[in-house]
């Protein structure tokens, strides 16, 4: 590529935000990070599976154990999960899934009496309008009916 004519002159250059002055750039071809990296510096992931890795003692039905931190970690939310809290319980489903590959088994379909209970469960889990709302949608549509001119007493 071509310099255009127009570029700035080292005497010309204006000294401002992203334009350093010329005399403290680095040359062509030279590092900013001559040493490199230091040896023995760790990154975020080093840190975070060493810090889980690490052996603790707990108690576990009387008895001291050395587990991993991570295994202590996963049993706590599995009990939290068991005493109902729903966080522990959607974290373990949401981890489950991602870390549980779907069985794909074309044998196993889904019979029609488990179609028929899971739609009666999925209907009774809809939420059901209030009283309130139930009272406002009935006054609505007998509104509708008088606009219409509907009448609930005549016969066609």
């Amino acid at each position: 590529m071509a310099k255009s004519k127009n570029s700035p002159k080292p005497r010309d250059y204006s000294v401002g935000k992203g334009k350093p002055p010329t005399h403290s750039r680095w040359p062509k071809g030279v590092s900013g990070n001559p040493g490199g990296k230091r040896k023995g510096s760790v990154d975020l992931q080093q840190a975070f599976n060493s810090a889980l890795q690490r052996p603790i003692i707990v108690t576990i039905d009387g008895e001291k154990r050395e587990i991993q931190a991570i295994d202590a970690i996963v049993m706590r939310l599995v009990e939290g999960g068991l005493k109902g809290e729903m966080r522990a319980i959607t974290t373990i489903l949401d981890r489950c899934a991602l870390l549980i590959p779907p069985a794909d088994d074309p044998k196993e379909e889904t019979s029609e009496e488990d179609l028929t209970i899971l739609q009666r469960v999925l209907a009774d889990r809809e939420p059901k309008p209030s009283r309130k709302r139930r009272r406002k949608a009935a006054s609505v549509a007998d509104e509708g009916a008088q606009f219409r001119g509907d009448s609930e007493g005549e016969d066609d």
